[in-house]
């Protein structure tokens, strides 16, 4: 469907719209679904992480033949017993875990020798046991600290995300410009040639009339082999531009759309105002994530080498019967049968070698994580900077080569006219236009310079997106 509607589109692209006609085709791209597919593995990451203790359900059932020889008479004798049961378990990052366990047991003494069990005459009898412990950490908190790399790390995530979306978007704009620039200088090139075709007929008719000499009309074969020459090499290179394009959106571009690229100089100040707006960078924000889970790693290895407090408490209630029906009920009511129990273990570290090397390496790579965001961002400034320095200097040599253009075009035009007098030396003739040529080529690589300039600022500022979806050939 995707290549079915570029298809559609691209023979109707008309000079301004022709990057946003092939921008579309880029977001809907495979290599940017790849990018958008690592965005929500990320989010399933932070969702599994989030819920990594969610209630477990359980089930049991056990049974055993015993006849082993016992201490007390009634322990000895042969006893089977069938034990079904479920339970319900759930931990959590900051309030303890709580166990609900129930068990049925079906114990079947028809092989006993004599009855110690007064209350009972059947062969089988039913235990129904509930049981609730709870469990809770004061001291140590490194599962509360699990709680928070879980968020720092999903944030970090989404701004890694962002800039990996962002580099591709950035990466794209690069390839679409070089492609650009080959078909802009591909224009000129053959433009240089068509003129050049013009001089040698020029020159070949005046060197028949005998009014210029034949090494003019060589040196004027050898320009226009050499424009030939030109066009041949740039014609590779924007080939290779070009497939890198139509790889991209998987749908080829025809040769035809060529002619309608144009190349409008845009000031940066009216076009793009966000672009001078102030320096902010998505990196630095991921660094300072990075710097956030060091420190908690550091403090993690705090806890889980410091003491330890925890606090366990159980509370189990019982019931015998022939009846399992009524074994259950009796467990489940107001019966005083039941079992509570409450303990405290505290434990104390006594190794040091091994915890105080983990820490140490901890905190030296915090440090290194915070002289990272540092220096990073030392540099990120002064790229900034650089690049609003060199947006603006772009700016006035696209304006000063318009005006090399003017006037080298006046040149051309003077000198031809003086050639065709006799006044000048068809070399000076010939250099006039070579001047023209470098002028008109240096113009097409200053705008390639302050685009490229201005979509490294987007990038750098996590602007690059609203940048694409604003540009305009």
């Amino acid at each position: 469907m995707r290549f079915i509607w570029v298809i559609f589109c691209l023979p109707w692209i008309v000079h301004a719209q022709i990057f946003q006609k092939i921008y579309q085709g880029y977001q809907v791209s495979d290599r940017l679904k790849e990018i958008q597919m690592h965005e929500s593995l990320s989010h399933l990451d932070f969702l599994v992480g989030e819920n990594q203790f969610d209630w477990k359900l359980g089930f049991n059932t056990a049974f055993r033949d015993s006849f082993l020889e016992a201490l007390f008479a009634f322990q000895g004798q042969k006893t089977v017993t069938q034990t079904y049961g479920f339970s319900l378990v759930k931990n959590s990052y900051k309030f303890g875990s709580i166990n609900l366990a129930h068990t049925i047991t079906e114990y079947d003494i028809s092989n006993w020798n004599s009855s110690s069990l007064n209350s009972f005459s059947s062969d089988k009898i039913f235990e129904a046991k509930n049981t609730i412990n709870y469990s809770y950490e004061f001291l140590n908190k490194s599962s509360a600290l699990d709680w928070e790399v879980v968020h720092i790390q999903n944030l970090a995530n989404k701004t890694s995300d962002k800039i990996r979306a962002d580099k591709d978007h950035y990466d794209f704009f690069n390839a679409y410009l070089q492609a650009k620039h080959k078909i802009i200088l591909d224009r000129l090139y053959r433009e240089f040639e068509q003129r050049a075709v013009k001089r040698v007929n020029q020159i070949s008719r005046r060197v028949r009339d005998g009014l210029s000499r034949r090494v003019d009309l060589d040196q004027a074969r050898l320009s226009q082999m050499t424009q030939r020459e030109t066009i041949i090499r740039n014609l590779g290179e924007l080939r290779q531009a070009v497939v890198t394009i139509e790889d991209i959106i998987k749908t080829p571009i025809p040769e035809a759309d060529y002619k309608k690229l144009s190349w409008s100089f845009k000031a940066s100040d009216k076009t793009y105002p966000y672009l001078k707006a102030d320096a902010y960078f998505s990196e630095l924000e991921s660094l300072e994530k990075q710097n956030q889970l060091a420190q908690i790693n550091v403090q993690k290895q705090d806890e889980l080498a410091g003491h330890s407090l925890s606090l366990n408490m159980g509370y189990t209630k019982n019931s015998f019967d022939e009846s399992s029906n009524q074994a259950f009920q009796d467990a489940v009511g107001a019966s005083a049968r039941d079992e509570k129990t409450i303990s405290l273990n505290y434990i104390i570290p006594l190794g040091l070698s091994k915890r105080d090397a983990i820490k140490q390496k901890l905190t030296l790579q915090r440090n290194q994580s915070l002289l990272k965001l540092k220096n990073r961002e030392g540099e990120l400034r002064v790229r900034h900077k650089v690049l609003l320095e060199n947006l603006k200097r772009y700016e006035d040599a696209v304006e000063l080569t318009k005006k090399k253009i003017t006037v080298a075009s006046r040149v051309v035009r003077e000198n031809k006219k003086l050639y065709l007098r006799g006044q000048i030396l068809f070399e000076e003739s010939l250099r006039a236009e070579e001047a023209l040529i470098n002028t008109r080529i240096a113009h097409a690589n200053m705008l390639l310079a302050h685009e490229n300039t201005m979509a490294e600022l987007a990038f750098l500022m996590g602007k690059i997106s609203a940048f694409l979806r604003d540009y305009r050939d």
